[in-house]
């Protein structure tokens, strides 16, 4: 008779896992900001003080004229003058002529008429009633100052950039299947235990 036994040897699977995180570039520009100034500026105001007179009203009140009011009499007496001349020569051409034959000397009494000397004006002065108005205005000296202006304008970025650089994965790979070898093997050595 044949006597065997059958030899079972079992493998394991083995599977082998690998796996690698994802890598993210985060990227974000940092804040910064722009200075812009205004410069200031330092201006002066100077008037000087100024005093003013008006004695109108006491001039007039004395007799005496305003300069547009001397102006204008002057003009008048002028041609009031150029008149009374002009009427006197053709009255004193008119007399030469008729008293030339005459009287030898009626040259030098037309002369004599003109160069007499004429009667003059007398004028009364006294106080006037009215005092002269006075204005005066102070003297001004202001400074407007107006200090420089800096104005910040931030640039600050709300959100960041972000790339994907390498993706997150895992891998599984069977390194070793599962198996299962049966021998039989025959007429195996006896081996006594009882001894």
């Amino acid at each position: 008779m044949t006597i065997g036994r059958l030899d079972f040897q079992i493998t394991n699977a083995k599977i082998e896992f690998s796996s690698h995180k994802a890598l993210i570039d985060i990227h974000q520009i940092p804040p910064g900001y722009d200075i812009e100034r205004q410069k200031g500026k330092l201006d002066f105001e100077v008037q000087h003080p100024q005093l003013e007179v008006d004695s109108s009203n006491c001039r007039s009140e004395e007799g005496l004229k305003t300069t547009s009011e001397l102006i204008s009499d002057v003009a008048q007496e002028g041609l009031k003058s150029i008149r009374e001349f002009s009427s006197r020569m053709a009255s004193e051409g008119k007399e030469l002529l008729k008293n030339a034959a005459l009287d030898k000397h009626i040259i030098g009494k037309i002369a004599q008429q003109n160069s007499l000397p004429r009667q003059g004006q007398t004028v009364l002065t006294f106080i006037p009633s009215e005092p002269p108005k006075i204005n005066f205005t102070d003297n001004v000296f202001r400074i407007d100052a107006v200090p420089d202006t800096l104005n910040f304008n931030w640039n600050v970025t709300t959100h960041a950039e972000i790339t994907l650089i390498q993706q997150a994965g895992v891998y599984i790979r069977m390194k070793q299947y599962a198996k299962i070898e049966i021998n039989f093997i025959e007429n195996p050595p006896v081996i006594d235990v009882l001894g």
